[in-house]
């Protein structure tokens, strides 16, 4: 009698491609989200800046329309009498918008 055991080499084999290509695609799928979200938080914290830049020269010069700054620019329109929406927009097309409340802060001459 002969024993003939060649033939379970390649359903394995093709069952071992199959588990590797689903792992290898995971990773993948797994590795681009989250460069995806890193790029989404680099831009977030980079229009967060320009907007806080942005808030702390209104308090000194209330009449700007525009910032420009070396990543992006932030254009100011005024609301109301002590409201202010401050949008910023990055070179890459990334925008926040912000309302912001304008007021003077006292300085003490003592």
């Amino acid at each position: 009698m002969l024993n003939n055991e060649r033939g379970a080499v390649l359903p394995f084999v093709l069952l071992t491609m199959l588990v590797t290509q689903l792992l290898f695609f995971s990773f993948l799928t797994i590795y681009e989200n989250q460069m995806q979200t890193y790029i989404l938080l680099k831009n977030h914290y980079q229009s967060q800046a320009l907007l806080g830049l942005t808030e702390r020269q209104l308090n000194e010069d209330a009449s700007l329309s525009k910032i420009t700054f070396n990543i992006g620019e932030v254009k100011i329109q005024r609301l109301g009498e002590k409201n202010y929406q401050i949008t910023s927009q990055l070179e890459n097309g990334y925008s926040e918008t912000q309302v912001v409340d304008y007021y003077i802060e006292e300085k003490d001459e003592n």
